[in-house]
């Protein structure tokens, strides 16, 4: 008999998955592919970005009349920090503090949650969408669901996907550091 609550076992069997699901995706090198995927598509987007801006600041100071810079970001610096742009921002936003608190970030930081935000569902869906049905397909599952709950195994395949999702996202900033500066 096991003297281990219920529930323990159940915690047990979900991360005891999610580390085998880690382990397999390292052992395939499928982890490294996910981790190399979005270090490139986040360095793209983010050099899109960068491109998208020095094409606005410089679109701006010629309507402005003003002398262009060589450097991206020249502009939206004075800009970020100009009273009439930030009561613009709060008016758009619609609530100050929300407003205030994203002034204090630097634009590029909020161009890249915006394409974590935009893009990350998409590559999710295409990195781990068919994790469940290759063990499935291949039989493989049969050695698992014996020794634990369909719902253990299921958690367990979720957050050892999420955790390779996460240490691509947190893997690719880095890059974003070094692409803006």
């Amino acid at each position: 008999m096991n003297n281990q609550p219920a529930t323990g076992r159940f915690f047990r069997d979900v991360m005891i998955v999610a580390g085998q699901e880690m382990s397999d995706s390292i052992r395939s090198r499928r982890a490294i592919v996910v981790l190399v995927m979005f270090l490139a598509i986040a360095l793209m987007l983010t050099l899109l970005s960068i491109k998208a801006l020095h094409a606005f600041e410089t679109a701006l100071s010629g309507a402005l009349m003003l002398d262009t810079s060589e450097h991206t970001g020249t502009v939206t610096a004075a800009l970020w920090k100009n009273p009439n742009f930030r009561e613009m921002i709060i008016h758009m936003v619609g609530d100050r503090d929300v407003a205030l608190s994203l002034l204090n970030f630097p634009p590029l930081s909020l161009f890249f949650m915006g394409i974590v935000f935009a893009f990350t569902p998409a590559l999710v869906a295409f990195t781990s969408s068919a994790r469940f049905a290759d063990e499935i397909w291949s039989g493989s599952i049969r050695f698992v669901i014996t020794r634990t709950t369909r719902i253990a195994w299921c958690l367990g395949k979720y957050f050892g996907q999420s955790l390779q999702i996460l240490i691509a996202l947190l893997a690719s900033v880095p890059g974003l550091d070094a692409t803006g500066l």
